[in-house]
């Protein structure tokens, strides 16, 4: 049974005592006046599970972990208590044991009570539970009852099922129900459309990232015959190429002004890196640092390079190599498998490497099929392709994102659904003219479907760790 004393000083008073009484005239005892805890962790905690049962309605059960998987962190200098990796969700933390190592007696109480009966301390004991799911004071008083030091404890726990996709509504854009072929890119902490109106002029339609939806329309200059399919970003510019074989470039998305590269004629830009642009013209692929075009070395015959629903993907590898994908289709009759090429190097070795074509496989199950609006991103330490119906019939308009863990190699569905799309996503997609899609940096997935635009992402990459 708990011990609750309206005061915990009530039970130190006579802890001196204690000694004193136990002790002859020639012995002393001299008590500590340190008070600190020096280790904190939890018991085993319930965790609420959910499922259908036989006749497909829905049930719970529990189970159990150890809450040393989950580290009490002690921050002496904040006098604070918490696990920063937060339990699962669905944790159930009314009744938990906890193990304190301290010097000193130790009392709890709740935290966000205003002083008075219902806030009385209560002497700790590894056998009595704690409920967790308020946060708790923990005094302790150090043995010559002369200095004392709180810590405030709070037991985190994740609201959200991890491998789970939340998704918001973000409006019906009306700016965007006139606009023919686009693109998105997230920017300078906007989410930017770039588009073209009824009479081929390039606009802008942006909100930002973060807060409510607050959509503008802004005119562009110094882009005209844009193609937006082709438009690129690196960390400080964003790049697109024209219907007359120029690259333009840009700052704000806004106010384009001419690169100055050669314009070629039937020239389309297909990626960017923080050095160099890409583009496709002749049959070749091209680069393009601000010295001339320079074709690129390939690992294979130029024919086998991808014509459509290009998808340029610039990124840095944990060990710090840079690579460059590009992926797409071929406009090759009965061609029903996606085209990867990629091309690696380390620190200011761009130019001289070349590219490599990851070889389809026709038989392959776990190939990319042909999608209709293509859209592949880099997400989740991975990639991740979405859009249209497949040419095959086999994947619907914005079905589960096909993964690749390998980087453009196979691709399958999220292990678990981890991505699962909103079904009014799919529901206005299925007769879509336009899906476009972008990653932000705080891993929130953008899709633009028509006129429509929502905004996701995994429960665990939004967690704190």
């Amino acid at each position: 049974m708990k011990k609750t004393f309206p005061y915990l000083m009530i039970l130190l008073a006579v802890f001196p005592l204690m000694f004193s009484s136990c002790n002859s005239d020639e012995e002393s005892v001299v008590l500590s006046d340190q008070c600190y805890i020096s280790s904190f962790s939890l018991g085993t905690v319930r965790q609420q599970r959910f499922a259908k049962d036989a006749d497909g309605k829905d049930s719970s059960y529990y189970t159990s972990f150890n809450g040393r998987l989950f580290p009490m962190t002690i921050d002496h200098r904040t006098l604070t208590i918490e696990n920063p990796d937060s339990l699962p969700v669905h944790s159930r933390v009314g009744a938990v044991l906890a193990s304190v190592t301290a010097s000193g007696v130790i009392g709890w109480r709740r935290a966000d009570l205003e002083e008075g009966a219902d806030t009385a301390w209560t002497n700790y004991s590894e056998n009595d539970s704690i409920d967790f799911s308020h946060p708790l004071t923990f005094m302790v008083v150090a043995p010559d009852v002369k200095s004392s030091r709180r810590y405030r404890v709070k037991v985190n726990v994740h609201r959200q099922k991890g491998d789970s996709t939340e998704w918001s509504n973000k409006g019906v854009v009306p700016y965007l129900g006139v606009m023919n072929r686009r693109k998105a890119v997230c920017w300078d902490g906007r989410l930017m459309v770039l588009a073209l109106n009824d009479g081929g002029e390039a606009v802008n339609v942006q909100t930002s990232l973060t807060g409510e939806a607050h959509w503008q329309m802004l005119n562009t200059t110094g882009v005209q015959k844009a193609v937006p399919s082709t438009l690129q970003k690196t960390s400080e510019k964003l790049y697109v190429s024209t219907e007359d074989g120029r690259v333009l470039q840009s700052t704000n998305g806004v106010d384009w002004s001419d690169t100055g590269y050669p314009a070629h004629e039937g020239l389309q830009l297909v990626a960017a890196s923080e050095q160099r642009v890409y583009a496709m013209m002749d049959g070749a692929l091209w680069s393009n640092a601000g010295e001339g075009w320079q074709q690129e070395s390939l690992d294979a015959e130029p024919a086998m390079l991808p014509q459509r629903e290009l998808q340029g993907l610039y990124y840095t590898l944990p060990n710090g190599q840079e690579r460059l994908m590009i992926i797409g289709q071929s406009t090759e009759e009965g061609a029903e498998v996606t085209r990867t090429w990629a091309k690696s190097w380390n620190k200011g070795g761009e130019a001289a490497e070349g590219w490599m074509f990851y070889t389809p496989n026709g038989a392959d199950k776990y190939s990319l099929p042909i999608l209709k609006n293509l859209n592949v991103l880099a997400y989740d330490d991975a990639f991740i392709a979405l859009g249209g119906a497949s040419s095959d019939g086999t994947y619907k308009p914005m079905d589960e994102p096909l993964r690749s863990p390998d980087h453009g190699v196979t691709w399958k569905p999220y292990a678990g659904g981890d991505m699962n799309i909103d079904p009014e996503i799919q529901k206005v997609a299925a007769e879509a003219g336009y899906i476009t899609c972008a990653v932000d940096d705080n891993n929130f997935v953008w899709v633009v479907v028509d006129n429509f635009v929502w905004k996701g992402r995994i429960n665990r990459l939004g967690f704190l760790r």
